[in-house]
């Protein structure tokens, strides 16, 4: 069975700054990475990835675009992250 590493990395220092083990390499995974690193570690200035499906989907890119209204209220990230993941279901 294939695994994916799914890393964030701080691309100055390349600190890992989330990071997963996953069976499959979807838009939900990438996402959930995400999560933890914008929770832990707050809004990027820039996010950098490859050309992969999930990375250029509509929902990947929605969700980019939540995190970058937010500007620096983290105030709000956990709930907006939560209402990010609750719309998929």
């Amino acid at each position: 069975m294939k695994h994916y590493l799914i890393t964030i990395l701080d691309d100055h220092s390349r600190t890992v700054i989330a990071s997963g083990l996953y069976e499959r390499q979807t838009v939900s995974e990438v996402v959930e990475v995400l999560k933890a690193a914008v929770l832990t570690y707050g809004i990027p200035q820039r996010l950098v990835c490859d050309r992969g499906s999930q990375f250029t989907c509509s929902e990947f890119r929605r969700v980019c675009a939540v995190i970058q209204s937010l500007g620096s209220d983290s105030s709000k990230l956990a709930s907006a992250f939560s209402g990010v993941l609750l719309s998929r279901a």
